[in-house]
């Protein structure tokens, strides 16, 4: 389905008869998505161990990775946008909801305009198992309106936060480098997934169409590794995607550098400067990992290790690598 509005986080698009989901909000001229779908035909004359789905076949980035190569850029695939058609959870769901009775058990908890949620996932393009979980995707300042509404069905019994059982199957999904019990530790208190009647779901934070541009992409030069702690000033963009976390009084713990150069000047005086401190009065950190949104809130201190990266501003980023070593935790929550 194509639409006027732009192209943003969580919708899906649709191209050569494979399905994308976008992971940027920032798609014009060209839409950053990752491929999760493709018809069974295609994949498997050159994989195997498969998740089919009907004529279709679900994909992992790894194996996302073998094909689409002339639009793929560091992992990430760029499509033109004139060329995809364009599937919003905002405008499907009201439909979808008519024959799929699970999505609208989750749908009908929320007492929200209908251009104010959706679901996402193989569920928005009907690529769904009868098992499958429920994405749920509530936009702008609704989704804190959800959250309330999912902490109040918790505590009423309407609703139940996962047991052990599907804490861990989410454990070894994500494959997170902290322990089991750090992890669920974080995870209970985010109150962004639940159950009802035996069904999963996740809630899931996007912008409003009038905030897309809030905060610019950030491209930066990758100078090393490091593990930073610094207190979280602001919690307002935990939940967003990225998950930013802009952290005061930063101090350096580990740090790895790598031979890098730029011919801007200013980049590279920053990356001179970044090689002979060890402290710094402000840094952000920003997750692109689902597995380390909501970690931590305002006025807790933080620590943090992933890529550093210098562009207009000095950033620490984690979940761009494939590697399992990067994470973010709240200090303060683990030492209560």
């Amino acid at each position: 389905m194509s639409t006027e509005k732009p192209v943003r986080l969580r919708d899906f698009v649709k191209f050569e008869n494979c399905y994308f989901s976008v992971v940027s909000y920032f798609n014009n001229p060209e839409v950053k998505c990752l491929l999760r779908y493709a018809p069974a035909k295609l994949v498997l004359k050159n994989l195997q161990k498969v998740e089919k789905r009907g004529d279709y076949v679900k994909l992992s980035h790894e194996q996302a990775l073998n094909f689409f190569e002339e639009y793929r850029r560091n992992g990430i695939f760029y499509l033109p946008l004139d060329k995809v058609k364009v599937f919003k959870p905002e405008i499907l769901t009201p439909k979808l909801v008519e024959k799929d009775d699970t999505l609208r058990k989750v749908y009908s908890i929320f007492k929200i305009p209908p251009a104010y949620k959706g679901v996402t996932g193989s569920r928005l393009i009907g690529l769904n198992r009868s098992d499958s979980d429920v994405d749920f995707v509530v936009y702008g300042k609704w989704w804190k309106k959800a959250r309330e509404k999912l902490i109040e069905g918790i505590k009423n019994g309407f609703l139940s936060q996962p047991d052990e059982e599907c804490w861990k199957k989410i454990y070894n999904k994500r494959r997170p480098v902290l322990d089991f019990d750090t992890f669920v530790l974080h995870e209970e208190r985010k109150f962004h997934k639940a159950i009802i009647d035996d069904v999963y779901f996740d809630l899931l934070y996007v912008r409003d169409y009038d905030r897309i541009n809030e905060y610019p992409e950030f491209s930066g030069i990758k100078v090393g590794v490091a593990e930073i702690v610094g207190t979280l000033k602001d919690d307002s963009a935990v939940f967003d995607y990225p998950a930013r976390y802009p952290l005061e009084d930063v101090k350096f713990e580990y740090i790895e550098y790598i031979e890098c150069e730029s011919s801007n000047k200013k980049i590279e005086n920053k990356i001179k400067k970044i090689k002979n401190i060890n402290r710094i009065s402000s840094m952000e950190v920003l997750s692109f990992t689902h597995t380390y949104t909501g970690q931590a809130f305002a006025g807790e201190r933080v620590r943090a290790y992933g890529v550093i990266e210098v562009g207009s501003d000095v950033k620490l980023i984690v979940g761009t690598r494939r590697e399992c070593d990067e994470f973010i935790i709240s200090e303060s929550l683990v030492r209560i």
